[in-house]
């Protein structure tokens, strides 16, 4: 019989359940794979702050779990938030990104390892995003973004009738 040496598991979708919660079969699972020293490892789009609450949930806060933030942008231990890995882009990227989606109408935000949350515009999808992870948002004009400034993520953020077109015609760079 095959034992599995590590889990990774996506939240949103996966194992949170439409009210956002881990069930009770999931947790015991888990538990139970943990108990046969099996890894197990949440991953997410979420930072490290928006996912404490489900760690916290199935005890994973010790030296040795791990989280993996920000679609795998940055690799965390789970007890403190130490850095363990991280793949970060630059602040000319975020400018590349929202340049585009302004051509398109489009809202875009991103997150900084110093600033947080940011948007040129306040918008109810940051709104959502800030009230999921319950971290705040700030406005900032992305032109005035550093170059070189780090930047975790950066989405553009609008319904699927407005993000196709663009999709159609986003440049091969993006």
């Amino acid at each position: 019989m095959q034992q599995y040496k590590l889990i990774a598991l996506d939240m949103d979708g996966t194992l949170l359940n439409n009210e956002k919660k881990i069930s009770e079969r999931n947790k015991t699972a888990i538990l139970a794979a943990r108990e046969q020293g099996v890894y197990v490892i949440l991953a997410s789009g979420r930072p490290y702050i928006g996912m404490q609450q489900y760690m916290q949930q199935l005890g994973m806060t010790g030296n040795d779990d791990y989280v993996l933030c920000f679609n795998g942008a940055i690799v965390e231990r789970a007890h403190d938030g130490y850095v363990i890995n991280s793949k970060m882009l630059q602040g000319k990227d975020a400018k590349f990104v929202a340049q585009h989606a302004d051509r398109f109408g489009l809202n875009v935000h991103a997150f900084s390892p110093t600033r947080g949350l940011i948007t040129p515009k306040a918008n109810h999808y940051t709104q959502h995003e800030a009230d999921s992870n319950g971290i705040d948002f700030s406005l900032l004009d992305f032109s005035l973004l550093d170059d070189h400034e780090p930047i975790i993520k950066t989405m553009i953020i609008d319904p699927p009738e407005l993000l196709d077109p663009f999709a159609a015609a986003v440049p091969t760079a993006l």
